[in-house]
């Protein structure tokens, strides 16, 4: 029950995060004087990058670990974050834009088979419907409250990056209670996600 939950809060701030980056970046971008078509840009960066993200990370996971990988996903995620505190430019928050789009599709590709290793497949069809509609629930509440955080704190910024930092605690401390899976059904999880993320076997740690 630990593990689900601590999954699910991990999914459920870091799209908080990422739906409510989708709706003040561009507004971002043109207080810092880009154009608003050069701010919905950046919209499409996430998109084009976040490919990158679930294919390269995916890939990665037989050779360093699916939740490695998962965990890694996240750190990239915050490290965005934390560029776009930084940013004073339209370059820099194209750079975010990239950064953010590869994390949220390392996320995206991983966290099925992470769900499937840590849990087995027995039951992995109840599970993800549980873990799926947090996703919908964050991207129904994320830009109201991030627009009242933002109003409370006259910055767009924080609110996203508190909601990447929650992500990425819950997210470790899913590995406190991954059990790492026996090799038949190693072999089997591979075989079910194989087309998610080009994985032909991989190990939880």
């Amino acid at each position: 029950m630990k593990a689900i939950l601590g999954q699910y809060t991990s999914l459920f701030f870091s799209e908080i995060a990422i739906y409510a980056s989708f709706v003040f970046l561009p507004a971002y971008a043109g207080d810092i004087g880009a154009s608003w078509v050069a701010g919905a840009g950046l919209v499409g960066y996430i998109g084009a990058s976040s490919v990158a993200g679930r294919l390269g990370l995916g890939a990665l996971a037989p050779r360093f670990g699916l939740m490695r990988m998962y965990q890694a996903s996240y750190l990239i995620l915050l490290i965005s974050f934390g560029v776009w505190l930084a940013a004073d430019s339209y370059t820099a928050l194209v750079i975010f834009a990239l950064l953010m789009g590869v994390g949220y599709g390392g996320i995206a590709t991983t966290s099925p088979a992470v769900t499937a290793s840590t849990f087995g497949i027995e039951v992995l069809g109840e599970l993800l419907g549980i873990l799926f509609p947090g996703l919908g629930a964050a991207c129904l509440v994320s830009p109201p409250v991030a627009g009242v955080l933002v109003d409370h704190f006259r910055d767009s910024k924080w609110p996203v990056f508190v909601a990447s930092v929650l992500g990425l605690f819950f997210a470790i401390l899913l590995q406190n209670y991954a059990d790492k899976p026996k090799r038949p059904n190693t072999l089997r999880h591979a075989y079910i996600f194989r087309n998610l993320s080009c994985f032909r076997d991989f190990d939880v740690v």
